[in-house]
């Protein structure tokens, strides 16, 4: 840990900031008492190990391919939701429809 003043610092503020990068610890005086300190930044993001989730699924080869256009519809909100639910649902009964909805539900 250093100890410098205001003047010291001002005076050569990047060699100060090199050695903050270095991992030293500067205690700023002023007329001789501590009132700041410049350390390093911790990083609190720890890094995930690789291969953390291999084998637990597969990517589908088709992965890099552009989306369908009505995928890409419905991100920009371009879809009318009602008239696809009757082009989808169209000629089934409710009984249809019920199991449909119960067969996405797993």
């Amino acid at each position: 840990m250093a100890l410098l003043n205001v003047e010291e610092i001002q005076q050569d503020f990047a060699r100060c900031l090199e050695r903050v990068q270095a991992g030293e610890t500067i205690v700023i005086l002023q007329c001789g008492k501590a009132v700041a300190e410049i350390k390093p930044v911790q990083s609190s993001v720890k890094q995930r190990p690789l291969g953390l989730c291999t084998g637990e699924f597969l990517v589908p080869v088709n992965f890099d391919e552009p989306l369908p256009d009505h995928i890409i519809q419905e991100f920009e909100g371009k879809v009318n939701y009602v008239e696809m639910k009757e082009e989808i649902f169209k000629g089934m009964s409710v009984d249809d429809i019920v199991a449909e909805i119960e067969g996405f539900k797993g």
